[in-house]
């Protein structure tokens, strides 16, 4: 075993990662995925932003992973043919096999989970924030006119807003576990605040 063919096989894997990233923002989308994005919705489709973001990413990584594998290959071209290396062809293929897997998993399940996460919550968290702000102003004005009409309008606002608590929840990984829904609502609210102004002084 020469230490150019070790350049030139993990160049090979990395371009083969890559070319998988690339291609499966799109590739792993079904049809009833394809079907909720191509819906139409009241102001924006979050489901299309959440799906683009996705396919955005993983089109960012499989580029780097593809430019990488290159760069290597183009290493392994210019390293001296002769320079042997103290292992076994059937050892190293079978360590690269296994690293190979371990980078899959980690790329797919960590890195791009954290960073596809956080650039759809810049984003979304503050439309959902001013949708529940928009909502408890719409509540706040309609409790001053006392007419039957405006307390059914009130409970559909207070439905809303709760559908609005829910969706911060959950992009934030907040449980209710037992808490008094105001208490929770208070609690989402304080925490998707905090994650704003933090991504705004992080840019």
């Amino acid at each position: 075993m020469y230490l150019f063919q070790v350049f030139a096989s993990v160049g090979i894997v990395f371009c083969i990662l890559g070319a998988y990233f690339a291609a499966s923002g799109f590739m792993k989308t079904s049809n009833q995925s394809l079907f909720v994005q191509a819906s139409t919705h009241v102001s924006y489709n979050p489901h299309l932003y959440e799906s683009l973001v996705h396919q955005r990413d993983r089109a960012v990584i499989g580029f780097i992973l593809i430019l990488l594998g290159s760069m290597i290959q183009l290493v392994s071209l210019i390293i001296d043919p002769t320079i042997p290396l103290n292992i076994t062809k059937r050892h190293y293929y079978l360590y690269l096999t296994f690293s190979s897997i371990f980078l899959l998993i980690i790329i797919e399940f960590i890195v791009l989970k954290i960073i596809s996460t956080k650039n759809i919550n810049t984003i979304l968290i503050e439309k959902e924030l001013s949708n529940y702000r928009s909502i408890t102003k719409k509540i706040e004005e309609n409790i001053r006119i006392k007419t039957p009409t405006n307390y059914s309008l009130i409970e559909k606002y207070e439905e809303d807003k709760y559908r609005e608590v829910e969706k911060i929840a959950k992009r934030l990984c907040i449980k209710q576990d037992g808490l008094p829904l105001n208490e929770f609502e208070r609690l989402v609210i304080s925490k998707a605040e905090i994650t704003l102004r933090r991504n705004k002084n992080a840019k």
